[in-house]
C-alpha cells in the first residue's frame, strides 16, 4: 500500500491537478461546495477505484444539488461527489465541564470509535500530548495537541510545535510572549495555568513560491521542562526526517483527544476555506493533505489540532494536522512548508 503513484498515474494526478487549480475558487463558490482536489473516485459503497479524478467535496446531503450545477464533467475530467465537512479543531468546553461535573475520561467529544483523552502533565515534554494558551478565548479556555518538539532554526532552543489556532486561538487577541500550557487548562482539575512556554511565532495563510501550500503553525519556547526533540507519547520510536506525502500513503497520528490513530492519504491536493478570525477572516487552504481513517471511523476529532501526520513505514514526519470532518477523517499542511512558516527544523 505504501507505494507512490506509478509514473502514469502520476502524470494524470499532475494534469488534472492544473485543471483543479484552474477551477478551484470557481468550483468553491458553488453553493455546498466545502473543498476541492485530486484522488481515486469511489464506488456505490464509498471504497475507493482505480480511476483518478477530480474530486469534489461536498456538505452532508448536497451532492445530489452540487452535482447538477457542476455536472459530471469540469475541463473533460471526471468529477466524484464525496461528502466532507470539516472545521479547525481546537477544543473549547471547560464551561460544560464545570456545569455538568463531568470526569477526566469524558473531557472531550468523543466518540463511541475514540480512543480516549490524554491529560497528563510531560516533563520531558514530548510530542502528542495537551496543550493550550494560559489566556481564554472568547470566554473558554482550549485544548490542542502538542505536535513535536522541535528546534529554533536560528538558535537552536527547543520548541513546541502545533497549530496557530492552538497556541493562538481565532479571537485575534494573541501575541508573541503569551503562555502556553501542557496539559492544557481543560484538562486538569483546578484549571490552573502550568506556564511551561511563551509564545514564539506563528503563521497563517499559504506560503510557497508557485504551487502553495496552506499552513496553520505556531511554536511556543520552553520557559522550563526538558524537551525531547522529535519523539511522541507511547509511541516507541523517534521521527526520524521528513518524507513528502502520496495517495494511499499509510500514517499515524498521536493527539490530545483519541491519541494514536492511523489513517490513508486521499488527496494531497485539497483546497478548502476555513475561517480562523481576525486579522485573518477567510483563507482558502491550498494544497492540503487529507487523511481518511484505515482502522475503525476515527483519524481525528476536536482536541487533536496540532498533531503531526507521521509515515507509519519510515517514522518520517509528513504533515501538520489542523482540522477534522464531521466523519472524523483530518486535514493536514506538508511538514515541511509548515516548520518554514514558523522557521523550525526537526532536529
Amino acid at each position: 500500500m505504501d507505494e507512490p503513484l506509478t509514473s502514469a498515474q502520476q502524470q494524470k494526478h499532475d494534469a488534472i491537478r492544473a485543471v483543479k487549480d484552474r477551477n478551484a475558487d470557481a468550483l468553491l463558490s458553488v453553493p455546498g461546495v466545502t473543498g476541492v482536489g485530486v484522488g481515486f473516485s469511489k464506488d456505490e459503497t464509498g471504497a475507493d477505484t482505480d480511476e483518478l479524478c477530480l474530486r469534489v467535496y461536498t456538505q452532508t446531503g448536497k451532492a445530489d444539488a452540487v452535482r447538477s450545477q457542476i455536472g459530471e464533467r469540469v475541463d473533460g475530467v471526471r468529477v466524484a461527489f464525496i461528502e466532507f465537512e470539516y472545521k479547525k479543531g481546537a477544543h473549547t468546553q471547560r464551561a460544560r465541564y464545570l456545569e455538568e461535573g463531568l470526569t477526566e475520561t469524558e473531557k472531550a467529544p468523543v466518540g463511541d470509535d475514540a480512543i480516549g483523552v490524554d491529560t497528563g502533565k510531560y516533563n520531558p515534554l514530548v510530542g502528542g500530548v495537551s496543550i493550550g494558551p494560559s489566556r481564554s478565548i472568547n470566554g473558554h479556555h482550549i485544548a490542542g495537541t502538542l505536535g513535536l518538539m522541535v528546534r529554533d532554526r536560528a538558535t537552536g532552543q527547543p520548541l513546541m510545535l502545533s497549530n496557530h489556532h492552538v497556541m493562538c486561538g481565532d479571537d485575534g487577541g494573541s501575541a508573541p510572549g503569551d503562555v502556553i500550557c501542557q496539559p492544557s487548562r481543560v484538562d486538569n482539575f483546578f484549571g490552573y495555568c502550568s506556564n511551561c512556554a511563551e509564545l514564539l511565532r506563528s503563521h497563517v495563510g499559504n506560503v510557497g513560491d508557485g504551487r502553495q501550500y496552506g499552513v496553520d503553525a505556531a511554536v511556543a519556547k520552553l520557559t522550563y521542562r526538558g524537551a525531547n526533540i522529535g519523539e511522541i507519547a507511547e509511541v516507541g520510536e523517534r521521527v526520524t526526517g521528513m518524507i513528502a506525502g502520496h495517495l494511499n500513503m499509510p500514517v499515524f497520528k498521536r493527539g490530545r483527544t483519541t491519541l494514536e490513530t492511523t489513517g490513508l492519504i486521499k488527496d494531497m491536493s485539497f483546497d478548502g476555506a476555513e475561517n480562523f478570525g481576525p486579522p485573518y477572516g477567510r483563507v482558502v487552504m491550498r494544497n492540503q493533505i487529507l487523511v481518511e481513517p484505515s482502522v475503525g471511523r476515527v483519524f481525528i476529532q476536536g482536541g487533536d489540532s496540532g498533531s503531526v501526520l507521521v509515515n507509519t513505514k519510515t517514522m518520517a514526519a509528513v504533515g501538520l494536522c489542523w482540522a477534522s470532518d464531521n466523519r472524523n477523517w483530518g486535514v493536514a499542511s506538508p511538514i515541511g512548508v509548515a516548520l518554514d512558516a514558523v522557521q523550525a527544523d526537526l532536529y
